[in-house]
């Protein structure tokens, strides 16, 4: 009954508060009209819900203290450098005048570290700010560096260390709750959190994290060495309750720094999800249009949207989140990173990347560098070399020629062998506003007649359409129904693709290796165009 009639006090006392605003209101300018009488009783409604508000962590000891816009704190650092701060009471502990107030008054450069303690773990942040000296002698500071004490190397989130180091050098009160409280009606028995801050002068501040208030109005917190209660803006509080997964850089890979390294040399793919390894390398080779191949288990060219996918989900990755700092064998079990679904190796020119991946799920992958200590999650779509395969990877035309690299195709069809001479030139010419450019032309001749430009290009269009449409693979036979042979103006040898008969499926081969089988019927359309193009006809588009 006794705390009733004290919170009753002190809603009086707020009433009486208002009333005198009202007061000073009137003088200047007086309500009138509905409008105005809507807005009364708007202000009224929000008065109501501020007085339930402030009923709960207004200070239980307050009834004959004084209300302001800032409370009567004085601060100081006591004999063990601890900075401490003191509500003005009277003789019976009665505070004297409440408001809000600051309890730290620091910059972020003056802190050296700040230890912090919470649900999550614990971690030392450490802050160092950089003095940079002028041709006058002049010393002007930087930004300040953060890093966690033993992860220097991990790259911090921008922004979330400075909220840290604001809460232990701004930490501004909006009021002061109880200077005599039950520490345990507060959270603050057994805070959430707590972080102690050692500046650059020797002394240091520490901050504990209760709970937060009803009616989202703020945090508990307490500080220095005394019991007295502030309530503190919620944001500037959770600042504390910050664990290490929320401090890591969600970049897990760095972009290259120019083309030169974008480009891996090497890639190799592993883990239970791949029976053999799998060796890419970047296809140098200008004939084939093709950007990689595949070195092992098997060798053949891989097709653009395969390639790009891998090329792609390694450097410059970003992370949804950070689900663990150090994980121990159970987390690495739980997350699937102990026996890795997938790992990827890739060799740059300045740098080599490795990491382990978990099987999809819910459209996430955990990720994790090969002997790192962060496990992070991200999204399935950015590391789709996670679940690729041998048949994935494979282009699915058995081979992308450059026809500007070609000197002849020679085509064995049902026995009979056509030769179709390829050339092609560049010359220098002059365009519209007269400068120099080089212009490629390719022409195609049969028995030294020349072909027309557009039959050619229907008809080598039509071979590009000869997918593959299964990697089943059969053995070769001694008898194909039809050989495609590509010669080349480069260095390159010439490669012949072998077509076995079939009533549906026609097996197919390059260089004598199986590479899956190609429709029965489109082999016969390509045949047709062989004989008009041969024939002098116009080539019609499979």
């Amino acid at each position: 009954m006794a705390d009733e009639n004290k919170q009753n006090d002190a809603l009086n006392k707020f009433l009486d508060r208002e009333t005198r605003k009202d007061d000073k209101i009137s003088k200047k300018k007086k309500l009138s009209g509905t409008k105005k009488l809507i807005i009364f009783g708007a202000a009224a409604l929000v008065v109501v819900a501020g007085i339930i508000c402030l009923a709960v962590f207004l200070p239980k000891n307050s009834d004959d203290e004084i209300h302001s816009d800032f409370a009567d704190v004085s601060l100081s650092v006591d004999s063990d450098n601890e900075h401490q701060a003191q509500v003005a009471t009277d003789e019976n502990g009665k505070i004297l005048q409440n408001g809000s107030g600051k309890l730290i008054e620091k910059v972020a450069a003056d802190i050296t570290k700040i230890d912090v303690e919470n649900p999550s773990g614990s971690f030392t942040l450490l802050c160092e700010t950089p003095v940079e000296t002028d041709d006058s002698g002049e010393g002007e500071t930087s930004s300040t560096i953060y890093t966690i004490e033993g992860l220097e190397d991990f790259e911090l989130q921008t922004g979330v260390p400075d909220s840290i180091a604001n809460a232990c050098t701004n930490m501004e009160f909006l009021t002061v709750v109880s200077t005599d409280p039950n520490l345990k009606d507060y959270g603050l028995e057994q805070p959430r959190a707590n972080a102690v801050a050692t500046y650059s002068d020797n002394t240091k501040s520490v901050i504990y994290v209760g709970d937060e208030a009803p009616q989202s109005a703020g945090t508990y917190i307490k500080f220095g060495s005394n019991d007295t209660v502030y309530l503190v803006d919620s944001d500037t509080a959770n600042a504390l309750l910050l664990d290490l997964s929320g401090l890591i850089s969600l970049d897990i890979t760095t972009s290259a720094s120019d083309t030169e390294n974008n480009e891996f040399e090497q890639l190799t793919l592993s883990g239970s999800n791949f029976k053999d390894n799998i060796v890419i390398k970047p296809n140098k080779d200008e004939a084939i249009k093709s950007t990689y191949y595949i070195t092992e288990p098997v060798k053949g060219y891989i097709n653009e949207t395969a390639g790009s996918d891998v090329s792609g989900g390694i450097r410059g990755l970003y992370a949804a989140e950070v689900i663990k700092v150090n994980p121990s064998d159970d987390d690495l079990s739980q997350y699937g990173l102990k026996d890795p679904y997938a790992k990827v190796e890739a060799v740059y020119p300045d740098i080599t990347i490795k990491l382990n991946a978990s099987a999809p799920s819910e459209n996430s992958v955990y990720l994790m560098h090969d002997g790192g200590n962060v496990l992070y999650r991200v999204a399935d779509s950015s590391v789709r070399w996670v679940t690729e395969s041998v048949d994935k990877l494979k282009n699915d035309t058995v081979l992308s020629v450059n026809k500007e690299k070609l000197s002849s195709i020679v085509i064995n069809d049902k026995g009979t062998s056509y030769t179709i001479d390829v050339k092609t030139t560049t010359d220098t010419v002059e365009n519209e506003d007269g400068e120099e450019e080089e212009v490629t032309n390719t022409t195609a001749s049969y028995n030294g007649d020349e072909l027309k430009e557009e039959d050619f290009l229907t008809f080598f269009q039509n071979y590009e359409k000869m997918n593959i449409v299964d990697y089943e693979t059969k053995s070769p036979s001694a008898s194909p129904v039809m050989t495609i042979t590509f010669n080349y103006s480069t260095d390159r040898d010439s490669d012949t693709i072998s077509i076995d008969s079939g009533s549906t499926k026609c097996p197919v081969s390059l260089n004598g290796q199986p590479c899956g089988q190609i429709y029965n019927s489109y082999v016969e359309k390509f045949s047709k165009s062989l004989e008009e193009l041969t024939g002098g006809k116009t080539v019609k588009s499979i």
